[in-house]
């Protein structure tokens, strides 16, 4: 229930109960505002300092993982299920589940500091500066497909704070969630364990590309991953519905 006078972090209690996300990971936004727990001289913020009013639409972002100083490599690597449909033989009596080889397509874009300027990395660039395409293949015994690519974050130039990493339907008229169980797992590239740093499900995603995450270095200094999972228009041969969303999300993850 709406009441002006509700403290955030008695907000974020309630998502983290609601939705299962821990405070420590929420970041909430209002108008483009990021809402604190307290102010500077550590009053604990309510919903009236923000202005925020009654049917208002606060945004959350979910932290995936802040990632150590000695982790210098990671590579972001997407899986998902080809495809569905269900063909009907003589007279509907016989139905079967057709599975259609179909790609998405992963992209990075790389956002510099207290600017618009941006590049992408994608199966057309495959690489920039610290930032490298690997691999895009198509898996037939498993009807499913795969891309790979790598951050090499002590390569990547001092101006760029902010990498987006989306992926996006190829196939006329497909959206993100026709492809089956779509997932994003990242892990440490030079580690011998292959344990995950961070993973996420994209299912649900119901427009033809989503903003998948964001690989940032925060004011601290520290690379974070920010959960964002944002679906939106556009594919990998037009692009600005997305960087449009990205410039706007950009001057919230910080």
């Amino acid at each position: 229930m709406f009441r002006e006078n509700k403290e955030i972090f008695e907000l974020k209690h309630e998502i983290q109960e609601a939705f299962s996300v821990e405070i420590k990971l929420q970041k909430l936004f209002h108008k483009g505002q990021c809402l604190n727990n307290t102010d500077s001289k550590g009053v604990r913020c309510i919903l009236a300092d923000y202005n925020v009013c009654a049917g208002d639409q606060i945004y959350l972002i979910k932290l995936l993982c802040e990632l150590p100083s000695k982790i210098l490599k990671i590579t972001l690597d997407v899986d998902w299920g080809y495809p569905q449909s269900q063909e009907k033989w003589l007279f509907g009596l016989i139905t079967w589940t057709r599975h259609h080889r179909d790609y998405l397509d992963a992209s990075c874009f790389a956002f510099e500091d207290n600017s618009d300027e941006y590049f992408v990395v994608n199966i057309q660039n495959k690489e920039q500066p610290g930032i490298k395409h690997q691999s895009e293949f198509l898996d037939r015994k498993r009807k499913r497909g795969h891309h790979k690519m790598s951050v090499s974050l002590q390569d990547l130039k001092d101006t760029v704070t902010h990498l987006f990493f989306t992926l996006s339907a190829r196939g006329e008229g497909r959206t993100v969630d026709h492809y089956i169980a779509p997932e994003l797992n990242i892990y440490e590239s030079d580690s011998t364990n292959s344990e995950n740093l961070c993973e996420t499900s994209l299912a649900g995603c119901s427009d033809q590309s989503v903003i998948i995450c964001s690989v940032y270095r925060s004011e601290d200094s520290v690379w974070r991953i920010s959960d964002v999972r944002k679906s939106c228009k556009g594919n990998i041969n037009d692009t600005s519905h997305l960087v449009s969303e990205m410039k706007l999300l950009k001057n919230k993850i910080k």
